[in-house]
């Protein structure tokens, strides 16, 4: 996949258990779907690390109608309310990867989408949670955007007169 056909970052789970590993992930992918590959480009694991999956120069297979525009970053674990739990280890990796992404790419932080949130060949949103009902996706466009356009320092301060302290009339040399 050619670097400038990036238009989006897509989220998902993996809706099987937090304590699959990659590799589970990738044999459900090759043996028992017959790709070629894990389908997603990176997964987060509950200790927020974050593990390669396709390498992100090939198409992924996430997302029907997405796939040849998007890289994909999969939660591994059910994150729906009641399910597994949504750590802050890796939602602080999910928004630095996602930011990272999105400078490589120059995807715009409303371009990160959930899985939920695309449309299938139909042109009807789809009927899934993923990434999960406990991943709040405005929540962290609006982190990657704090990552992506931080806010201008205010550098500006008024001195009292009774902080300012005079300077020496002689200088040293």
């Amino acid at each position: 996949m050619d670097p400038s056909d990036v238009q989006a970052i897509v989220v998902h789970c993996s809706a099987g258990a937090s304590s699959a590993s990659v590799e589970d992930i990738r044999r459900l992918h090759v043996e028992g779907r017959g790709w070629s590959d894990i389908g997603y480009h990176w997964l987060i694991d509950a200790n927020g690390v974050v593990h390669a999956g396709r390498d992100e120069a090939r198409v992924g297979a996430h997302a029907i109608g997405f796939n040849h525009r998007s890289i994909a970053v999969c939660l591994i674990g059910h994150y729906d309310e009641g399910r597994d739990l949504l750590t802050d280890a890796m939602w602080e990796a999910l928004v630095d990867l996602c930011t990272s992404l999105a400078r490589r790419y120059g995807v715009d932080s409303q371009d990160i989408v959930g899985h939920r949130e695309t449309y299938d060949r139909r042109g009807e949103r789809r009927l899934k949670t993923c990434p999960g009902t406990a991943v709040n996706m405005a929540r962290l466009r609006g982190a990657v955007e704090q990552r992506l356009n931080p806010p201008p320092l205010d550098v500006s301060w008024t001195l009292t007169e009774s902080e300012c302290v005079p300077r020496s009339e002689s200088v040293p040399e």
